[in-house]
């Protein structure tokens, strides 16, 4: 699943994501257009990203590894 269809199943924006997590509005673009690849993100974008999802970062994984 991409970064892009994941913020759309949680009903976000990539701004919504900027703002709650502080993660610069431009990465977070980066992700969804697979500029920069998801699956590769910092451990610490990671864990704010699945935090303001409320799932776990192994899910958040999961959900970015499947097609």
């Amino acid at each position: 699943m991409s970064f892009a269809d994941i913020l759309k199943q949680y009903d976000l924006t990539g701004y919504q994501l900027a703002k709650t997590t502080g993660i610069k509005q431009q990465t977070i673009s980066k992700y969804c257009t697979k500029e920069s690849n998801p699956l590769n993100m910092s451990f610490t974008n990671a864990s704010k990203i699945s935090k303001a999802l409320g799932i776990t970062m192994d899910e958040l994984f999961e959900l970015l590894s499947t097609p």
